[in-house]
């Protein structure tokens, strides 16, 4: 028999949570809202920008492209669209493209959660990749010291 009680996950296996009355796509989406109450600015939830208008193509309604970011604010006279991210999608990274392209004059922001800290994605994947790679260098070391033992002459 099939189970027919499953627990539904979003496409990332992420927990929603709603509260005070939003619905966040995941607790790392919460968190940051709990970051920016405490930060006291006004900030607005789930803002929609437009990347490309709907239009009619060859007797086909096309739906519009949109951007739906997780947090917008404004300091320092510039706008930040903030995206929590884990995994951005192909067409996360195609809609990023576009939206810059489109509006140039907002900081769009992709944030992950490190060690208790929100970083900007690009830079952690940065450290990550660092981190990789002076890890390999380090085996590789280890295994170059262990091969090169000191030959017995008679």
């Amino acid at each position: 028999m099939w189970n027919t009680f499953k627990k539904s996950f979003s496409k990332y296996r992420a927990n929603k949570v709603e509260i005070d009355w939003i619905k966040f796509d995941s607790k790392l989406e919460w968190l940051y809202y709990e970051y920016l109450k405490d930060l006291w600015v006004k900030f607005e939830v789930h803002p929609k920008y437009e990347l490309q208008e709907k239009f009619v193509g060859m007797s086909e309604n096309i739906r519009a492209i949109n951007y739906i970011a997780d947090f917008s604010f404004f300091m320092w006279e510039t706008e930040f669209v903030i995206d929590i991210k884990g995994m951005p999608t192909p067409e996360a990274k195609l809609k990023r493209k576009l939206f810059m392209y489109k509006y140039p004059k907002k900081a769009l922001m992709w944030v992950v959660r490190y060690k208790w800290e929100w970083v900007d994605y690009f830079d952690n994947e940065k450290r990550k990749k660092e981190n990789r790679k002076a890890k390999l260098l380090s085996v590789c070391n280890k295994n170059q010291e262990k091969s090169e033992s000191p030959v017995k002459s008679k």
